[in-house]
């Protein structure tokens, strides 16, 4: 009876030290009944999670900084597990992200991870919020999250776009330049980019033109006549034209508009090597991938000045990452912990989805996840340390934690966050 009773004890500490973690991302669609992979980043996002969670439970910091692995102490002997669930949307729509957020739920998980871009974000944190479940970004960078009264339960460790304007007024105001254009594509919440760089602007001095541009479809970059084919993109050109006291634009577009406003630009005359073009929230590799594939129809010479406030690939920190990690990896590394909508577990796979994950990862995306993982087990620990009794730290407690978490040194650099949980 007493090993008995030994033995209870030790499984209630093993799982009393345990944070159940979900991992929610559109991974694969479903076309004929089957599972259909989407793309290498969702599939090597959650490749990165599901490693750094294998890391974390075996104290292995071999990609991190040293002696990391004593952070995740508890007590004693007791260390920080993670266990993981991974909902897969299997679609793409944006009404799928608060029922993964039930899905979620009733795996056990009150602190959930990813849920893909700003658009997607939003409302999953928003209904997480309600139901007490904590929602970690690696993607979603849009100022809006950032609100408390909203996202009372959001952290990330991609960086805001409240925080890229910032450095952008800082460095526009350094050079001296006094004046800028903003092109803004409307249709998406990554407008609040455009609102936070206005804000920082004004408090620099910066004098700011808007020009507004309507999401109203896709972009054929073999038409003829771009006047007639793109009216709002030439609107736009003739508007940044009109304005002859700055050659600075901001382009808060998405990577097919930014390259289709360059093109409308180059086809009315204006000379676009002649500006600076700065690319908000859109990575600068999507616009490079876009332009090769359309190289046929645009001119020479198109994306010359065109800089980005993203921070750039960490190139060395991938290698390690592919290397070490996600060439290695194995299909029960993931088929085990799939999880449908409903909560359901569901183990159909893409044959290719492993293969993919084994290619690497090609995406800062990738890397922020990763690092979220180990975000997350160090606060849960500091929470855990901290708290009355040691007794387990739920969503409010481990949020209080990430805010107070000293800096570490993860894949993506250094990673802290500041009072709003977002990453300085």
């Amino acid at each position: 009876r007493m090993l008995l009773f030994s033995l209870l004890c030790g499984l209630m500490l093993l799982l009393d030290a345990s944070l159940q973690l979900c991992i929610s991302l559109p991974i694969q669609s479903v076309v004929d009944g089957e599972p259909v992979l989407y793309s290498n980043e969702p599939a090597t996002e959650a490749a990165a999670a599901l490693t750094a969670i294998l890391d974390v439970n075996n104290r292995n910091c071999s990609l991190l900084e040293k002696g990391c692995g004593e952070s995740l102490n508890l007590e004693g002997t007791e260390y920080v597990q993670l266990t993981p669930t991974l909902v897969d949307w299997r679609s793409t729509s944006i009404f799928s992200a608060a029922p993964s957020v039930f899905s979620c739920l009733r795996s056990g998980s009150t602190v959930a991870l990813g849920f893909w871009n700003s658009e997607f974000c939003a409302p999953a944190a928003f209904f997480a919020s309600t139901h007490g479940v904590l929602v970690f970004g690696n993607r979603a960078k849009t100022p809006f999250l950032s609100v408390e009264e909203r996202f009372p339960l959001f952290a990330r460790t991609s960086f805001s776009q409240l925080l890229q304007m910032t450095w952008l007024a800082e460095f526009m105001n350094y050079l001296g330049w006094g004046q800028v254009s903003v092109v803004l594509q409307r249709g998406e919440i990554g407008e609040a980019s455009s609102q936070a760089f206005l804000q920082q602007a004004r408090n620099k001095g910066i004098l700011v033109n808007l020009e507004t541009i309507d999401d109203s479809g896709g972009i054929d970059f073999g038409a003829v006549d771009w006047v007639l084919a793109f009216p709002a993109l030439s609107a736009a050109v003739e508007s940044v034209k009109e304005s002859r006291t700055t050659r600075i634009i901001l382009l808060d577009l998405s990577a097919e508009f930014v390259v289709g406003f360059l093109k409308a630009a180059s086809s009315t005359g204006l000379n676009v090597q002649a500006y600076v073009w700065i690319v908000a929230k859109t990575p600068i590799k999507d616009i490079l991938s876009l332009a090769d594939r359309e190289r046929a129809s645009l001119p020479e010479g198109l994306l010359t000045g065109l800089i980005s406030v993203e921070k750039p690939f960490a190139e060395e920190a991938a290698q390690r990452l592919n290397e070490e990690r996600l060439s290695r990896f194995q299909e029960n590394e993931i088929r085990p912990f799939l999880r449908d909508l409903d909560g359901e577990q569901d183990p159909r796979m893409d044959e290719r989805l492993v293969e993919e994950v084994r290619r690497g990862a090609r995406h800062m995306e990738a890397l922020y996840m990763y690092d979220a993982v180990w975000a997350i087990a160090l606060a849960y620990a500091k929470a855990r340390r901290e708290g009355a009794g040691g007794g387990a730290a739920g969503p409010e407690e481990l949020l209080r934690a990430i805010k107070d978490l000293p800096a570490f040194e993860g894949l993506s650099g250094p990673v802290e966050f500041d009072e709003r949980a977002d990453r300085r």
